[in-house]
């Protein structure tokens, strides 16, 4: 089983990586919503996931179900 909290402590990030990718991915926000959140350019926000946490491969889909 993995330790998400020990992949989180170890992972080498910044905190503006971290806060990224925890707005993406934890809470669900797009890349759209996490830069208006964050008040960063959709571009930063793309490139700190892609940097931090490998491509953003979360279908439109999904995201779509969510706010539904």
């Amino acid at each position: 089983m993995i330790d998400v909290r020990q992949g989180w402590r170890r992972a080498n990030l910044s905190p503006d990586q971290r806060k990224t990718i925890h707005l993406r991915y934890g809470l669900d926000f797009t890349q759209e919503e996490a830069a208006e959140h964050l008040g960063a350019p959709r571009t930063t926000i793309a490139y700190r996931i892609e940097r931090g946490g490998g491509p953003d491969r979360r279908s439109p889909e999904r995201h779509e179900l969510r706010r539904q």
